[in-house]
């Protein structure tokens, strides 16, 4: 005993950050390269190609980094209670936007210093300045024009020796903060260029079946 499969009624579905559906309706014995079928298989092509740029480009010029912080990142390490953790985000054409998150400093929150080494001798620093002091737990997040260009903060990051680290009224100094961590060299996808990549790949996948699409006739 066969089994047939029944292609009159194909319906193709894919969800992402929204979604696409597609019915098919057989048109005859040549169902596959109607007239019709031809159509949605160029918009298809068509469909596929825009979003791809679009998800490359949705992300190109937006970098996002994490980080972890705790007195084992000072140098030497800071026998503290405290630890945070957070994203850096670097944006065109000179934008940083820190997200942060901590918990048990020993004092009160003051700044955040980033050290963005290039070479042994060189480098790009940065610091956030809440309004106020902050208390020794809470989330802040702060969005600042810089001097430098994107580019350098981005090429400063992926070379992996960044760091971050918060000074409180204990620890005050440039130089030795109450807890620290190296930033991620690698950045974190961007949700809005996932969501659209995934569609594209879907539509992609979804026009090479329909290439493949044979209706079934019965007698």
């Amino acid at each position: 005993m066969g089994i047939s499969v029944d292609l009159r009624n194909v319906r193709v579905m894919m969800t992402s950050s929204f979604q696409w559906a597609m019915v098919l309706h057989p048109v005859g014995s040549h169902g596959a390269n109607s007239p019709k079928h031809m159509k949605l298989r160029n918009l298809l092509s068509l469909l596929t190609s825009v979003l791809i740029v679009i998800s490359t480009n949705a992300s190109a010029d937006i970098y996002t980094f994490s980080f972890t912080l705790d007195g084992a990142g000072m140098t030497p390490p800071n026998n503290v209670p405290g630890t945070a953790y957070g994203t850096l985000t670097v944006s065109d054409p000179s934008t940083l936007t820190l997200d942060i998150t901590w918990t048990g400093l020993t004092s009160a929150f003051v700044r955040v210093g980033c050290g963005f080494q290039i070479t042994p001798s060189s480098g790009l620093g940065f610091d956030f300045f809440p309004p106020t002091n902050m208390p020794t737990s809470g989330h802040w997040t702060d969005t600042e024009v810089t001097a430098a260009p994107a580019s350098e903060w981005v090429q400063a990051i992926e070379l992996g020796h960044s760091q971050v680290q918060i000074n409180s009224l204990n620890y005050p100094y440039d130089g030795y903060g109450e807890i620290a961590g190296l930033i991620n060299p690698s950045p974190v996808p961007e949700p809005s260029g996932v969501g659209l990549a995934m569609v594209a790949g879907g539509l992609s996948v979804t026009f090479r079946r329909l290439r493949k699409v044979r209706l079934l006739t019965t007698s």
